[in-house]
């Protein structure tokens, strides 16, 4: 429960949504079961006037109340289950975008030696099946079992009303029943199915996985003679997630037998109870059925409350897995001393460097530049502004995607390193200017473009005061050489102070180095 804790805090942070929609739950559950008692009085009631009417008994029966009542209740249902479903919906997708908002901030904030723990596509299951599956907390795990408890309330309080004073001991016995298997509808899947269907979570991401995998290598597979060995592998995977559902389907159906049956139970129980006062002319025969049949309406109340509960430990085990994404402070502050050199080495070679010198790292693909830049990266991340080599652009507005380099700057900051990485005028032309939508269905960027949307973003945060170190790892890849040359011709002043580590196939001539490494040489 402690893991669930953070999440079910954001969640209450919108308390008046939750509880409007938890009223109008409980409202529509309340006219439910008033609808079928007050039908069954009315019915028993006009059956019991036509015996007596045939017998020759003089009597009353005022069907106008009622039938307005039953008329009430009727449409009090259909309205408030429409608007709880209307309004449930909408603050599920609210609750989703918070859980989204936290989720997406967590993961700003990890370092990128915890992202590269794991793979993409784990990456991937976290923001989409793990996310989805907390969506169970509010209209699964938290309103059901309170509005039907709420409704429990108000029904064991009328029949320990009705039994008390003929039988207390009865009244007893039907109150803890009725609680009782509130608490068999809730407590008793979440135990039984905690291991299967947490087991759920971390099958169908491996199935997920392994199918991907399968299915984007089966050529390389099939050339190697493994694709049948692979192709068992994913099929043991799918055959245990299998066994896990079978096994959670069986948890529910017996649960739910058991609520039935307890239900049944209780509502034969009152029936033999009810009869006994209805002899001793302590309740009428019509109140007694309208009794019964708000017996038998809790049904509602509890029908999904196995199914909800059995999935308690996805889950748990969901928000277990995202809690892992929580910031390792450790690693996101530096590691290493504040030294005022950069040691840089690789292959028996290295060079050091200090502020306001450059050192050029040169070799083939695959030789390990990108590895070594990450060697000098991580260790000092709070000193250090890093271009990768993958150019990470956003669909969203320019001036967004900009502000993740500096979340402080102004606009004129965000125009000058536009002006800098030579798009000031492709961005002017945009009506929008900083707002322009870039991405699907936003301003088409070509391939350099983006390498230099990306580029303006690691100058906004290396023109920070913390920052000592740049790290450039292919930063023109996709530029022409003329407008490189340009565009470093302007950043050279903004590097005065910064110790500058420039990776790339060969030595750029617009660029003289302090000193050159060469990997593979």
């Amino acid at each position: 429960m402690k893991s669930l804790w953070p999440w079910v805090q954001l969640i209450l942070q919108r308390r008046t949504r939750l509880l409007v929609g938890g009223l109008l739950l409980a409202l529509t559950l309340t006219a439910g079961v008033a609808l079928l008692g007050l039908s069954g009085w009315f019915i028993t009631s006009a059956g019991l006037a036509s015996v007596l009417l045939a017998s020759g008994v003089a009597v009353y029966l005022d069907v106008y109340v009622p039938g307005a009542g039953i008329r009430g209740f009727a449409l009090t249902r259909t309205i408030a289950r429409y608007l709880e479903r209307l309004y449930n919906h909408d603050t599920v997708l609210r609750l989703l975008a918070d859980l989204r908002v936290r989720l997406f901030a967590r993961i700003s904030r990890l370092s990128v030696l915890q992202l590269n723990r794991q793979r993409s596509s784990q990456w991937l299951n976290r923001l989409t099946s793990d996310l989805d599956t907390l969506d169970n907390l509010y209209l699964r795990l938290l309103a059901p079992p309170l509005v039907a408890a709420l409704t429990l309330c108000w029904v064991s309080a009328v029949l320990w009303w009705v039994l008390l004073n003929h039988n207390p001991s009865a009244a007893f016995w039907v109150f803890f029943s009725l609680w009782g298997l509130l608490g068999l509808a809730t407590l008793l899947p979440a135990v039984l199915g905690k291991k299967h269907s947490a087991a759920l979570t971390e099958l169908t991401e491996q199935v997920r996985i392994h199918s991907v995998d399968h299915l984007r290598g089966h050529a390389e597979l099939t050339a190697a003679g493994h694709a049948a060995t692979h192709a068992l592998l994913v099929s043991s995977h799918a055959d245990a997630l299998q066994a896990q559902q079978h096994s959670l389907a069986r948890v529910i159906g017996l649960v739910q037998s058991l609520v039935n049956a307890g239900l049944a139970l209780i509502i034969a129980t009152v029936l033999i109870l009810g009869i006994q006062v209805y002899i001793d002319q302590g309740v009428s025969g019509p109140l007694l059925v309208m009794l019964l049949l708000g017996l038998l309406a809790l049904n509602e109340a509890f029908a999904n409350l196995p199914r909800s509960f059995a999935f308690f430990g996805q889950t748990l085990a969901a928000a277990q897995r995202l809690n892992e994404m929580a910031p390792d402070t450790a690693q996101n502050a530096p590691i290493v001393p504040d030294s005022a050199t950069l040691r840089v080495t690789a292959n028996d070679q290295f060079f050091d460097l200090t502020p306001g010198e450059s050192g050029v790292i040169t070799g083939a693909s695959g030789s390990g530049k990108s590895t070594l830049a990450a060697t000098l990266a991580l260790p000092r991340l709070a000193q250090t502004a890093w271009l990768t080599q993958d150019t990470k652009v956003f669909n969203d507005t320019l001036a967004n995607n900009l502000l993740l380099g500096n979340p402080n700057a102004t606009d004129e900051q965000l125009w000058q390193v536009l002006e800098w990485v030579a798009l000031g005028d492709r961005v002017e032309q945009s009506a929008q200017g900083l707002d322009t939508w870039i991405g699907e269905n936003g301003l088409a960027l070509s391939g350099g473009e983006q390498r230099r949307v990306a580029l303006a973003r690691v100058i906004l945060r290396w023109l920070q005061p913390e920052v000592r170190w740049v790290i450039l790892d292919e930063p023109f890849r996709g530029v022409d050489d003329e407008t490189a040359a340009k565009i470093m011709h302007q950043l050279t002043p903004q590097l005065a102070n910064k110790g500058l580590v420039w990776l790339s196939h060969e030595a750029p001539a617009f660029l003289t180095p302090h000193c050159i490494l060469e990997l593979g040489a």
